[in-house]
């Protein structure tokens, strides 16, 4: 197992309340941002800024915080893992 992915399968997801998204969390290390959605997907976004992470984790609405950003993040390299 490489070490990057030791780091990313460490990510400590944060509960948040919301009806899109179940829990978030970031590697400082790898810049990789993952979603964890209600309904069970989890992605994982790459080469995103931790400024990114922190707003999105004070946003008071997730979904509209993501919204906005997802066409964004959707252009950066990113995976699904349905684990």
């Amino acid at each position: 197992m490489t070490a990057r992915k030791q780091l990313l399968d460490q990510i400590r997801m944060i509960g948040v309340n919301s009806s899109n998204v179940a829990a978030i969390g970031y590697c400082d290390v790898c810049r990789v941002l993952q979603v964890d959605f209600s309904n069970r997907k989890r992605y994982r976004y790459q080469d995103v800024p931790s400024q990114v992470f922190d707003s999105f984790l004070a946003a008071p609405s997730k979904g509209r915080f993501l919204k906005p950003y997802l066409n964004t993040l959707l252009d950066l390299p990113h995976n699904y893992h349905p684990d």
